[in-house]
């Protein structure tokens, strides 16, 4: 007996796609300020805290403003490197939400061999300061001068005080 291929159920063996990138919940470990993924046994990639406990949920898609970066420094004025390795992490990965790119597409779109998307992730969660001439090359593929990405910095400093 044959049956028809609307009543023929199939079987497939291929593991559940996973869900798209943009529908998985973003958290910021409030201990390291490293912003990642819900992982299933819910501790921080870095320094391994629980994020049930020390987490800021973080949705990019839906926020129109950067967020303000806390200040470290709450007492007195930090030098600007100190301000600048908090705010140009959170200003870059806003940009570059913005626009829609993926980290690897943003790396290879600046010419880094092989799309270094490791060098954009380590921008963006602040363990890498830029030279000047990779800031350049990184401002104007993101859609903007180096000179309006270091004033939006300092907005953000600005707005700390």
């Amino acid at each position: 007996m044959c049956m028809s291929p609307a009543t023929a159920t199939q079987v497939s063996d291929d593991p559940p796609a996973p869900p798209p990138i943009l529908d998985r919940q973003t958290l910021r470990c409030l201990s390291c300020d490293l912003v990642q993924f819900v992982t299933a046994s819910n501790l921080c990639r870095r320094c391994h805290k629980d994020l049930t406990t020390v987490v800021e949920i973080v949705n990019p898609t839906t926020n129109s403003t950067p967020p303000v970066a806390p200040n470290p420094y709450p007492h007195h004025d930090a030098p600007v490197f100190v301000n600048l390795r908090r705010t140009l992490p959170v200003v870059v990965c806003w940009l570059r939400l913005r626009i829609g790119l993926s980290q690897r597409d943003l790396a290879i779109r600046m010419g880094l061999v092989g799309g270094l998307r490791t060098w954009v992730s380590k921008v963006e969660n602040g363990q890498l300061l830029p030279t000047v001439s990779s800031l350049e090359r990184l401002a104007i593929e993101l859609g903007v001068d180096g000179a309006k990405l270091m004033k939006m910095c300092e907005f953000l400093q600005a707005s700390d005080d």
